[in-house]
Formats: C-alpha cells, structure tokens, sequence
C-alpha cells in the first residue's frame, strides 16, 4: 500500500522517516485506520490548502472505504476513487 504526497509515495513501512510521531508497528495492518489518518494529517500541515483524492486498488480499495465510512465527512479527503475492490471478505 503506497500514500502519495505531492507525487511522491510515501509508503506505510517508512513510516519512521516520513512520520517520525507514529512508531512502527511489527506486523502490517492492512486494515489500520491510523496509518492513513496519519498520512492525510501529514499532508495537510506540510501542504495546507492542498486537494487530497483517495484511489484505491483491490485491497487498498477496502481501506480506503472502510476510511470514508468510520470518517465520513472528516476524512480530509476532496473525492475517493474505489477500483476493484473485494466486497466478500
């Protein structure tokens, strides 16, 4: 799973050196909420005013919509685009 800054990814296992505040975790959450509440915060204080679209893939399409759902219009989020997600898991 990949987050973009700008054009620039920034991934959920560097977190570390783009997100120093939130501390690794040892086994990846591929449904962890705090990963991308963490990331869209980032964004919008190193980039105030900057749009943020959300695209997931398959099962970051998942994430993704689970996000808007718990978040809902405090997503930090301009739009979302869902591809291919999975809708039996």
């Amino acid at each position: 799973m990949k987050f973009l800054s700008c054009g620039r990814p920034i991934s959920k296992y560097c977190r570390n050196e783009f997100l120093p505040q939130v501390p690794s975790k040892s086994f990846p959450m591929h449904a962890d909420l705090d990963d991308m509440a963490a990331v869209i915060s980032h964004i919008q204080q190193r980039y105030p005013g900057a749009y943020i679209v959300g695209v997931g893939f398959s099962l970051g399409s998942n994430l993704l919509l689970r996000y808007l759902g718990v978040e809902r219009e405090n997503s930090g989020l301009l739009a979302a685009v869902s591809v291919a997600n999975g809708y039996d898991l």
